[in-house]
């Protein structure tokens, strides 16, 4: 029996816990400032040509074709920064620039060429990734074109092998690699002319052709190369068979001593040592210090390339320190709708409205994938599908997800999609309209440009409702690169991935991303769900494969941070305009940031850059000036605080790479 006074007690603590409760819901309610962007901050951005003109450019070199920004051939970077050796520090001082002697051949040292066509996913390519990496780029269509002279030790030169005529250039080739250039090959010869052309093929480290054709059962890429570590591509179950999208025939060479192979072909049920199944993916080193790379297959084409480009660059390096976007975005597309459409099909898919599935059934797949996960919120709402119909958006509904958005510290934009016919303009008039009664005026700075058009989406950006936009997402697309900008003022961001899709040409573009750039936008258009054409786009199918996805494939990047789109935007930014220099001094690394008159890194008005550290040999120890983070092994995440950090190693016999 309970005594009056421990009733008493129990009372009482039970109506602290009741009133606790209620409080804090009434607490969050009140101080939910749904209304306010926190990450659409009242800050100067550097534009398009404020990037340009630090690197010594015009305006003009910049080509905008259909919304892709990209530089013109003839005019690469010019800033040239990168590794330099103490002496070298020593001579020019530790924050004075260097010598205009040893700038020039520094700058010629950190030159990309490439032979390849004009319009070819190969050449967009190797651009997007020389501007990322500060490095001057040269195309020409034939190595004739290109004057032998500019090639020095560290060169690199890519060639797209339907560009070389290897009877005649394979000993030019080779002249380059003898002065210490690296060579980068895409796609191979016919067996024939590799049969036929010795040089051509001793020079691509090809002892003999054991098959002119054969099939694999998968691929297997070592770790060390890209990041993410070593990951087998085979199916194994009748589900893993629709992630199968890699080629997998292809010849079989066996390669000479020298070489190095980072992928290869996996074949079951033989004698042969994993050593000994087919290359795809190799190294050959020379006397000389120059490298070939050899792809076998068109893994250089489109975004996957540029990872492929950052970690040969390492390969051939004691160790590499170089600047990425350090932000992770998991972007919900025309999520949330606001009005109760498609009836039909949502009660004979989910047997509820759409207003109902998205609360009840879709909400809280979200929100358990977005706790687990370390990636950003970014919602695109969708205030309506079809503005055809009799169905208006709900402002209580848009408040509610608002508020939900606010306290998962997301930010909120707007999506371009829709299913009916009706014109961008007028769409966004609507929009417009039930944005300012329901959101306090919320200031929208990111867009989804969906099915648009560039005409469209350039009509869209010109409304009211999209003036503060500074950023867009894009569907994945190879031509364009993953990031660029729209047009002088506002940043273009590619999805990266699809939330609900990851093939195994996917995961290894995820990989080859992550290592360029540091940076992932994953994709999850709910359209598929508010209007599933099959079962495939039903609910239960999706929401599986979204947590699953997510659960297991950006495991390995959990080191980088997690951002909206609009704070990738601003690390965009800061990506592209930080300018550094790094020394070796004894057994550390010395970082140094150069500063905007008026601004300091890390304070409030210049966020801290990031940079990617790889090391073949060694281990960080401490950071003075900045943090880092291990992202795996011999890799880190190095975050500069101030304009000078100094990076301590452990191993002392550790050997550095001099340019």
């Amino acid at each position: 029996m309970v005594s009056r006074r421990n009733y008493f007690s129990i009372t009482v603590i039970m109506c602290i816990i009741f009133f606790l409760f209620q409080f804090t819901n009434a607490a969050k309610e009140h101080w939910n400032e749904y209304g306010v962007n926190d990450y659409a901050k009242e800050e100067e951005r550097p534009s398009l040509t404020q990037i340009l003109a630090g690197r010594g450019q015009e305006e003009e070199t910049w080509e905008g074709g259909e919304g892709r920004g990209h530089l013109s051939e003839q005019d690469g970077d010019k800033a040239g920064t990168g590794q330099m050796t103490e002496t070298e520090g020593n001579e020019a001082g530790d924050k004075q620039a260097v010598s205009e002697e040893k700038a020039s051949a520094k700058l010629l040292s950190g030159t990309l060429l490439v032979i390849g066509e004009q319009e070819g996913s190969l050449v967009q390519m190797a651009e997007s990734w020389a501007f990322g990496a500060r490095k001057e780029f040269v195309r020409v269509s034939l190595l004739s074109e290109f004057s032998e002279e500019k090639i020095v030790a560290g060169t690199i030169l890519l060639v797209d092998n339907a560009c070389v005529d290897w009877g005649k250039e394979s000993e030019i080739l080779q002249d380059y690699v003898d002065k210490g250039a690296i060579l980068i090959v895409s796609g191979l010869p016919d067996t024939a002319i590799l049969e036929k052309n010795k040089q051509a093929a001793k020079l691509l480290g090809v002892e003999r052709i054991c098959e002119e054709e054969t099939t694999v059962d998968g691929l297997h890429l070592y770790s060390g190369f890209l990041l993410g570590g070593e990951v087998i591509y085979q199916a194994e179950t009748q589900k893993e068979e629709k992630k199968q999208d890699l080629s997998l025939t292809f010849p079989w060479y066996q390669l000479s001593s020298g070489t190095k192979v980072y992928m290869r072909g996996r074949i079951e049920d033989t004698e042969l040592e994993n050593s000994e199944c087919p290359p795809v993916i190799w190294r050959k080193s020379f006397p000389s210090g120059g490298y070939v790379f050899v792809v076998n297959g068109d893994y250089l084409e489109g975004s996957t390339g540029i990872g492929l480009l950052s970690a040969m660059e390492y390969e051939t390096r004691d160790w590499i320190l170089y600047p990425v976007v350090n932000a992770q975005n998991l972007v919900f597309t025309n999520f949330p709708g606001t009005a109760n459409e498609n009836e039909d099909t949502m009660m004979a898919y989910y047997s509820q409205t759409m207003k109902g599935f998205e609360r009840d059934v879709c909400w809280p797949t979200l929100a358990s994938v977005l706790e687990r996960g370390k990636l950003g919120l970014t919602c695109m709402v969708a205030p309506q599908f079809d503005y055809e119909d009799e169905a208006l958006p709900s402002d209580a509904d848009l408040v509610y997800y608002m508020k939900l958005v606010k306290e998962a510290q997301g930010e909120a934009g707007l999506s371009g999609f829709q299913v009916s016919d009706t014109g961008i303009e007028e769409k966004l008039t609507q929009d417009e309209a039930l944005w300012s009664r329901a959101t306090e005026g919320y200031t929208i700075s990111s867009f989804y440009t969906g099915e648009l058009s560039k005409e469209e989406v350039d009509s869209a950006l010109s409304t009211p409702l999209l003036s503060k936009v500074r950023t867009i997402l894009t569907k994945e697309d190879e031509e364009g690169g993953v990031l660029g900008f729209w047009c002088d003022g506002i940043t273009r961001q590619t999805a990266v991935a699809d939330g609900f899709i990851h093939t195994f040409s996917d995961d290894l573009r995820l990989r080859s991303v992550e290592t360029a750039l540091g940076y992932s936008s994953v994709l999850v258009d709910l359209s598929r769900a508010m209007y599933p054409q099959g079962k495939e786009d039903a609910w239960e199918v999706l929401g599986d494969d979204l947590a699953s996805n997510l659960s297991t494939y950006w495991k390995p990047f959990s080191g980088f941070d997690k951002a909206t789109l609009t704070q990738s935007d601003a690390r965009i930014r800061g990506f592209l305009t930080v300018e550094y220099q790094v020394l070796k001094e004894g057994e550390s690394m010395k970082l140094l940031l150069s500063e905007k008159e008026g601004e300091t890194w890390g304070s409030k008005s210049m966020e801290s850059p990031s940079f990617l550290l790889r090391l073949h040999t060694g281990e960080v120890e401490r950071v003075e000036g900045g943090s880092f983070v291990k992202l795996e092994k011999n890799a880190y995440l190095i975050r500069a605080d101030k304009v000078e950090v100094t990076i301590h190693l452990k191993n002392k016999d550790q050997r550095y790479y001099h340019e």
